[in-house]
């Protein structure tokens, strides 16, 4: 029975490199949504019962962009913690195989 595990420093890179994707696809399509909403100007009218609901849908907005927008930049931490990870391998391989005459 092993006790122990392999690293693939590739596999994590390549593994940040999706999750770097995914923060930036969210990104565009939040921003494309954003537009598209933007883009049919005020829909809810200018009456009180529109400017209500436009309030709402004005806060309601904030709060998902500022979860979008954390939520991307929390996608971005964890594919550069990938990629450094991926390094901290490859360096310490290396350092082992210089100790003890191998090769990385």
């Amino acid at each position: 029975m092993s006790s122990g595990f392999d690293i693939e420093p590739d596999s994590l890179r390549t593994a940040g490199r999706g999750v770097a994707d995914a923060a930036q696809n969210l990104r565009d399509r939040w921003q494309s949504l954003m537009a598209s909403s933007d883009g049919m100007g005020d829909i809810f009218g200018d009456d009180m019962v529109g400017g209500l609901i436009g309030a709402s849908y004005a806060a309601a907005t904030q709060v998902a962009d500022e979860s979008f927008t954390t939520t991307a930049t929390g996608f971005d931490e964890i594919a550069g913690g990938l990629a450094a990870m991926a390094d901290m391998y490859d360096v310490t391989e290396r350092s082992t195989a210089e100790t003890f005459g191998g090769t990385a």
